[in-house]
């Protein structure tokens, strides 16, 4: 078959041979070997603590950044900082990836993401309001550098394991890493505890 994605099945091209057969003998795909299966679970782990890593500075972050004189808008901006990076790095991530490969790109946004996070849990030793920030937005884009990086690397993974139904399994990685909103009210207990 030559189809393009996203290219209706009545336009799509097929060989003669497919033509002839009815629909219910055309070939099914194969099902995934069970090492991608273990890919897979591996891989949604690791995307559910990189959430947690995320996720458990919303909490303390903002306590640490109050304590220093810090202002809420210059917090908002921290926060933004990260989104903005991540929207403007992925594709060159995508891009750097067909060089360097998903699993090297995986391990070193596994490795900016916890050098930076480790930077960020550090910054409280730090008496200096401007160095603060600075450092701060720094980890930051250091950090969405990294996770661009592991997520484009962590996508390409998946799908060239599951090449037959990729739309499902991301969907399921999706579903089964990023929760459906209760992590988030426990965070928010954790950090009214801190304060």
């Amino acid at each position: 078959t030559r189809c393009v994605a996203f290219q209706s099945l009545s336009s799509c091209k097929m060989d003669k041979q497919e033509k002839s057969l009815p629909l219910a003998t055309q070939p099914t795909p194969l099902p995934a070997p069970p090492r991608n299966w273990g890919l897979i679970a591996l891989l949604g782990v690791l995307s559910l603590f990189c959430g947690f890593v995320y996720a458990l500075q919303a909490p303390f972050y903002p306590i640490e950044a109050q304590r220093k004189g810090v202002s809420v808008a210059l917090i908002a901006f921290v926060y933004g900082v990260y989104e903005l990076t991540s929207f403007v790095v992925s594709p060159f991530a995508g891009a750097a990836l067909t060089r360097i490969g998903p699993v090297t790109g995986l391990h070193w946004g596994i490795l900016l993401t916890g050098l930076s996070t480790v930077g960020l849990g550090l910054l409280s030793l730090l008496a200096d309001r401007i160095q603060f920030v600075l450092l701060s937005t720094v980890f930051r884009i250091v950090q969405s550098i990294g996770a661009s990086l592991r997520h484009v690397a962590i996508l390409s993974m998946a799908t060239f394991a599951f090449p037959n139904t990729v739309a499902t399994t991301l969907v399921s990685k999706k579903a089964l890493t990023e929760g459906d909103g209760r992590e988030k009210a426990v965070f928010e207990k954790i950090g009214r505890a801190h304060v």
